[in-house]
This record gives C-alpha cells, sequence and structure tokens, in this order.
C-alpha cells in the first residue's frame, strides 16, 4: 500500500481513539532544534521532480521556544529549514539522524535506527517547500497537514517517498503539543503571512475565542474494564458553546492524567478545527457548537493511581497562537 496513504490513515485512527505515553515534565522550557537543507531534481524513473536533502546541520542549538520561532524565520531567508522544536536533545539528534540517513543513504545511522523502531509512536506531519532559484527564500505552499502518528520505521518510509511527491515530513515528535505548534510556526513564518504581518480583524476574533474557553464544558467519565489490564479507558465529553469556534482557528487540546506519583503522566493530544481550515481535523460548527465525544485512554501504573486530568490548549490561526488557561477536573 502506498505510503502516503498510510499516512493519511494513521493520522484518522489515532487522532480520534487517543494515544498517550507517559512522559517526564519539562521544568526547564529549554527546547532543542537543527537545520536542514534541500534540493529539487528531476527524477528520469518517473518523469516529474522530486527533493532531496543535500546536507544536514551537525549542531543542535538550544533555547526558550522564542528563539526557536527566531531561528526558524532566520533560517528560511537563507535557504535553512529549521527542523524542531524538541523538549529534549536526543529526540533533536535522533530526527537529525532520520535526515541525514535519507540525504545521504547512509548506513551510518542504520544500527541506530534499527532497535526498538516499533515500540513507541510518534507524531509527525507534512508541508510543501517551494524551491526558488538561488539564494531565494524558502516558502511553503499550504497543503492539509494534519498531524499523524506511526512508529520511527514508518516515519523513515514517509519522509523518503515524501520527497518523490515534493513533500517534507517535519518530525518525529513524541510531544503532540511541541508537533503542533512546530506545523504553526512552518505557517506562520513560511507561508501566506510570510512578511510577519496579521489581519487586526481576525486578530480579535481569536483574541474573543480565547477569552470564551471558560464557558466550555468538560467531563471525564470512567468506563469499563477493558481487557488491557495495563490501562482505563475515559469519555471525553466536551460541550462547545454557540459563536465560540472560529471559522478559520485550530485548537489544540492536549490531556494529561496527574497521578498520586508526580513524576509519571500519562497524556495524549487531540486538535480541533473551525469550518473553513482544510486539515481534516474535527469540525466544530461556529454556529451551533455542540457536545463532542471522544474515547481516550491512559497508562496504569501498579505504584501510582490517577487523581486527576489537567486540560492544556492552546488556539492558533496562520499567524497568531494563544496558550489557554489549563483546566482541572478531579478523576472520579
Amino acid at each position: 500500500m502506498n505510503k502516503l496513504i498510510i499516512f493519511i490513515f494513521l493520522s484518522l485512527w489515532h487522532t480520534n481513539s487517543g494515544i498517550s505515553e507517559s512522559i517526564p515534565y519539562n521544568h526547564d522550557n529549554v527546547y532543542y532544534w537543527f537545520y536542514i537543507k534541500i534540493g529539487k531534481m528531476f527524477d528520469k524513473e518517473t518523469g516529474t521532480n522530486r527533493l532531496f536533502v543535500n546536507k544536514v546541520g551537525s549542531q543542535i542549538e538550544s533555547g526558550s521556544y522564542g528563539e526557536f520561532v527566531k531561528s526558524h524565520k532566520i533560517g528560511l531567508k537563507v535557504g535553512k529549514i529549521v527542523i524542531g522544536a524538541y523538549s529534549e536533545k536526543s529526540q533533536a539528534q535522533k530526527s537529525q539522524l532520520f535526515y541525514t540517513y535519507v540525504g545521504i543513504e547512509s548506513t551510518s545511522a542504520d544500527k541506530f535506527l534499527k532497535p526498538n523502531m516499533n515500540d513507541t509512536l510518534y507524531c509527525f506531519y507534512y508541508t510543501r517547500p517551494v524551491i526558488g532559484d538561488g539564494l531565494q527564500p524558502i516558502i511553503f505552499q499550504h497543503i492539509p497537514a494534519r498531524i499523524a502518528y506511526g512508529t520511527q520505521n514508518e516515519f523513515l518510509d514517509l519522509i523518503t517517498e515524501g520527497l518523490y511527491y515534493e513533500k517534507l515530513a517535519i518530525g518525529p515528535f513524541t510531544d503532540y503539543e511541541l508537533g503542533e505548534k512546530s506545523k504553526f510556526i512552518f505557517r506562520k513564518n513560511g507561508e501566506m503571512n510570510i512578511d510577519g504581518t496579521g489581519d487586526p480583524i481576525k486578530s480579535k476574533a481569536i483574541e474573543n475565542m480565547s477569552k470564551k474557553w471558560i464557558s466550555v464544558k468538560i467531563e471525564m467519565t470512567k468506563q469499563a474494564n477493558t481487557k488491557k489490564t495495563n490501562e482505563t479507558t475515559y469519555q471525553l465529553k466536551i460541550k462547545f458553546p454557540s459563536k465560540y469556534f472560529v471559522e478559520d482557528v485550530f485548537q489544540t487540546i492536549i490531556v494529561k492524567a496527574m497521578y498520586s506519583d508526580s513524576l509519571l503522566i500519562s497524556s495524549l493530544g487531540l486538535t480541533l478545527q473551525g469550518n473553513y481550515v482544510m486539515d481534516n481535523n474535527p469540525v466544530i460548527p461556529f454556529e451551533n457548537g455542540g457536545l463532542h465525544t471522544y474515547p481516550v485512554s491512559f497508562k496504569l501504573f501498579k505504584t501510582a493511581k490517577i487523581k486527576g486530568f489537567l486540560f492544556e490548549s492552546f488556539i492558533y490561526n496562520n499567524n497568531e497562537l494563544i496558550d489557554l488557561d489549563p483546566v482541572y477536573i478531579m478523576a472520579k
């Protein structure tokens, strides 16, 4: 089966069913990234153009999220695509190896990639770079770029095959939130609003939406035990009021199960969108709002119980991103 079709299938299935994993808190708010350079060539076998990775920066840069955004924007002006941001240096180094492996068909990364290729699900998305001549800035064509999930093997296949369709896969991320925020930065810095200016009307609309977040009602209902003894399932109910969900805005919601052991956390990510967005996430109508339910699963630990759920969320369009106040619900 074509890997691009698999990519779409994984995206649709995992976002609706929920993916969870145990991750530590990131207290220091330091992020990591690196850059790559790409080119375009004519492929004689297919008779079409394809992309290729012709250089991967060896240095891992670090700093605040704002510094990552600045580095990304400056990089595009000189033909560099900054990949990130990652919450851990080791994740950036692993991603760096993927692009190196794809770019030069090197076997040096092979030993690193083979172990435990299927033990964790990662998230990633596609972009479509538009490459000019010489040192012209890199821009991106706006395409549906819903976050998808897969193993490291699947990401490696997708990044390789995507190049033949002039698409560049960005990832892989273990953190769904950073995957979505990375996608936002590619759109803000490289698509329609490359000059950094925004629409005042749209700015007001997204600001008003952020103020109405308090009116969204959230419930978590525990479901009957399943055969899986290492996880527990809840029914997540989100009731959106009318006139809440702006038509051209995304909302990402991160649900974190909080345990009696504060060092443990199991989380999942969900992204919704307004009527006019083309990314194929679940759509929330502006006029009617409505009740939407999702089955969500979290890991169980023998030494710790779930005490409650923390909902962290942000909304964004092509030019602005607003972090919303977190919501906490006690476990029942």
